[in-house]
């Protein structure tokens, strides 16, 4: 929630998510992603802290494929200024699903639209 949160308050502060059954969970994409798009991180007393007046669109490249990534990022750009384009994206259907509801909310980009109706 990191992204949607600094899009939305400008600033957002949290401790970094903790394991799971599953492995690690690294963040490091959803932080270069948030600095992609204007935001300064910094990681202050175990926490990460992220700040941007205004977050701006940008081309974003995943070296690997993340849901969580795709989705934070997928968020933060629908209060961004200007276009954001994810490549290397996840694809989920709970990726899909989202990108669905955040078109029916307002979010604009066509090629969402064209990308998701074709799957």
């Amino acid at each position: 929630m990191l992204g949607p949160l600094v899009a939305r308050m400008r600033r957002a502060r949290r401790l970094p998510a903790g394991g799971c059954a599953i492995g690690a969970r690294p963040i490091n994409l959803h932080l270069m992603g948030l600095e992609a798009m204007g935001a300064k991180i910094d990681l202050h007393q175990g926490y990460i802290e992220a700040k941007a007046d205004r977050l701006k669109g940008a081309e974003i490249s995943f070296d690997i494929p993340t849901v969580t990534g795709t989705e934070n990022l997928m968020m933060a750009a629908t209060l961004a200024k200007g276009k954001t384009t994810l490549q290397n994206a996840a694809m989920e259907p709970e990726v899909v699903d989202l990108a669905n509801v955040l078109i029916k909310m307002g979010a604009k980009d066509q090629r969402c639209r064209d990308s998701i109706d074709r799957d």
